[in-house]
């Protein structure tokens, strides 16, 4: 058997040190990547608010059937009772007489003349028992159907939270796809400024740097150096704002998604097409809004509880017409604020697309511009900070542009979580 030298061992050792390293290193530095559509599956299972609509379904749902089983039980219940009546029946009392046969006649006849007496008092006697427990009877039957009837006006209304919490399961989905477009979009936004602060940090950093030379050679006054260094700082500064201000956002965004707040995030590019019309083609069927359902829900209850008041008091019935009035104008009212809300939709998109309009031909103006700078500076007829001044009017405008398209990409969002039956009022 060949046995490795020592220093073979060592060597070794260090390159499977060297390997184990390097894989926890790569473990540890590892970067996910999440899509918009992965970041939506993981906030359905996450947010908390799906995970209490859900709740208050199932507690619903658990309610009625109980009360649905105590209104059963005492449906079935029978509350009459049987009174215990005084005998009647001459034959009870001879049953308790001894040696009949030996008394006298007379003896048997006053006998015959108590018993005659005592049967009436016992049917006297026998009839109050009997008006008195159909009172009782009564009052318990009374007792029985107003409780059934409180049952019955329980169960109505736990029939519409019911309604109700399922119309917020429902709702709860497209808000939370919704709210997780919001904060993906808006992390890319935050990433697209950051980067145009960077490169505007960078052309601050360069102008600071041919600015010391130029200060150097005496083409420059301290007093102008100066203030081109403060406004590299003033970049600086404002690049690491952004820079915390964004991990913030993500980080709020991966815990909100149930992602180790250590593991590295890489969000996927959006491929956003340009604004083609000023008209959001997205149709939108207010029938089908939760919040129109969920008033609609409320109206039949109050016409039920209504309904069923018919045979109670005065005071009773104008309550609960009250209350089912308030809920039709209720339901009017909002249906007129819907139907304001998806027009302040459509007129805000349109004013995107004219504003993307105009920042798109600032954008070419600035293109055009930046070449004729660069063609200038080749042949040495401008100054690099005169191109460099062009460029960032070029980075500027395009970068105004790029921020029309995610603020349409939203207004898009918004729209279509309108025709999904959830609108968000801006107020």
């Amino acid at each position: 058997m060949i046995r490795p030298s020592r220093r073979t061992s060592i060597w070794l050792c260090l390159i499977l040190l060297i390997v184990f390293s390097s894989s926890a290193y790569a473990e540890e530095g590892t970067i996910r990547k999440l899509s918009l559509d992965e970041a939506t599956q993981l906030a359905l299972q996450s947010f908390s608010e799906m995970k209490q609509t859900k709740w208050e379904l199932a507690a619903s749902e658990a309610e009625m059937s109980y009360i649905q089983s105590e209104k059963n039980k005492l449906a079935s219940a029978n509350v009459e009772t049987k009174a215990s009546l005084l005998t009647v029946n001459a034959d009870d009392y001879f049953a308790e007489i001894k040696d009949w046969d030996d008394l006298k006649e007379e003896e048997q006849n006053a006998i015959l003349q108590s018993i005659n007496l005592q049967i009436a008092i016992n049917r006297s006697i026998n009839q109050w028992i009997q008006y008195q427990n159909g009172i009782q009877n009564a009052a318990n039957q009374q007792e029985k159907n107003q409780q059934l009837e409180t049952y019955d006006a329980r169960l109505r209304e736990l029939n519409c939270n019911q309604y109700l919490a399922s119309l917020a399961v429902m709702k709860a989905e497209p808000l939370i796809r919704y709210k997780v477009k919001l904060q993906y979009i808006g992390l890319k936004m935050a990433s697209s400024e950051m980067e145009f602060v960077q490169e505007s940090f960078e052309d601050s950093q360069r102008l600071a740097s041919d600015a010391a030379i130029l200060y150097k050679a005496g083409r420059l006054s301290r007093s102008g150096l100066e203030k081109i260094q403060r406004q590299a700082r003033a970049k600086q500064s404002e690049l690491e704002s952004k820079r915390n201000s964004y991990q913030i956002q993500l980080s709020q965004f991966k815990r909100e998604l149930g992602i180790n707040a250590d593991l590295p995030l890489e969000l996927d590019n959006l491929i956003i097409a340009n604004p083609s019309s000023p008209d959001l083609k997205i149709a939108v069927d207010l029938d089908r809004n939760y919040d129109i359902k969920q008033m609609d829900a409320k109206i039949k209850l109050a016409k039920s509880n209504l309904d069923a008041a018919e045979k109670g008091t005065t005071e009773m019935k104008n309550y609960y017409t009250v209350l089912w009035s308030q809920a039709v104008e209720q339901r009017n009212t909002l249906r007129v604020e819907l139907e304001s809300a998806v027009e302040a939709y459509q007129a805000e998109a349109a004013t995107l697309y004219y504003q993307f309009q105009n920042a798109s031909s600032e954008a070419e103006d600035a293109s055009e511009e930046a070449q004729d700078a660069y063609r200038l500076y080749v042949s040495k007829r401008i100054s690099f900070a005169k191109l460099e001044q062009a460029n960032q009017s070029q980075r500027e405008a395009e970068y105004k542009l790029d921020q029309f398209r995610y603020q349409y990409l939203l207004q898009t969002e918004r729209m279509k979580l309108a025709a999904e039956g959830v609108i968000i009022s801006e107020k």
